[in-house]
């Protein structure tokens, strides 16, 4: 079925106080559109990061911070 095709009479209008409210989550958390990334890596790369734990996706974050803040003292 098509977008076009679903019935959508019953359903009240988006107004703005809905988009004032609305917050972007990702896996269930809060979070502002500055943090989400599209990054480019191996599939092995990004298997390992889906299946992370919280703590593993932190330390990858950390390795990104190092590797970010030695490039910016050059």
């Amino acid at each position: 079925m098509g977008d076009e095709e679903i019935d959508t009479t019953d359903l009240p209008e988006a107004g703005d106080d809905f988009f004032e409210r609305a917050e972007l989550r990702y896996a269930g958390q809060p979070m502002s559109a500055d943090e989400l990334v599209v990054l480019r890596t191996t599939p092995d790369i990004a298997r390992w990061l889906r299946e992370a734990s919280q703590v593993e996706r932190e330390e990858a974050v950390s390795a990104l911070r190092a590797v970010m803040e030695r490039h910016l003292r050059r």
